[in-house]
């Protein structure tokens, strides 16, 4: 009786949602922004007129809130507490000293040839990651040949020693 009762459900279920059908097509864009960087000191740049201290180091974005330092892929959110902060990081006097920071110029409003200000940064992180995948990769083919080569210079030759005695 409760199998038949299962089965009576199922069938009016499927006949109440089996005419309804849905079809069509979703569309969308997204548009990643880098934003302007302005050099700090060394290995380390500041996100430009930004409402919080925001840096960009060692391929990640640090934040400096309420004592501690936050890391992320990007500058706008997704911050997450973290510990082992770079010590180009670190060191940094008074973070908050670096909201709304706009690159230092002199009087005809030209930025200083040894502060450069780095615009697109994005691209020689991702080149280093490309960078270490291969070489992950190499080193994965190398182990492999190297253990090919003993097997095929010692084939199917097992030594046994005689336990009996």
């Amino acid at each position: 009786m409760k199998r038949l009762n299962q089965i009576l459900i199922a069938v009016v279920f499927s006949s109440l949602t089996g005419g309804c059908l849905v079809s069509g097509t979703v569309r969308t864009h997204a548009y990643a922004t880098t934003p302007d960087l302005v050099y700090v000191q060394p290995g380390v740049q500041v996100v430009a007129d930004y409402d919080e201290p925001v840096f960009y180091s060692d391929g990640y974005y640090w934040r400096y809130y309420d004592n501690t330092w936050y890391r992320s892929d990007y500058y706008s959110g997704g911050w997450v507490r973290y510990r082992n902060v770079p010590r180009a990081v670190v060191t940094i006097n008074h973070p908050y000293a670096y909201v709304h920071y706009h690159a230092r110029g002199n009087a005809n409003g030209h930025y200083n040839n040894n502060r450069p200000r780095v615009e697109d940064h994005r691209r020689a992180v991702r080149e280093d990651r490309r960078e270490r995948r291969e070489d992950k990769r190499e080193h994965r083919e190398d182990r492999r040949e190297r253990r090919d080569n003993r097997r095929d210079n010692n084939p199917g030759r097992v030594k046994v020693r005689d336990h009996r005695h």
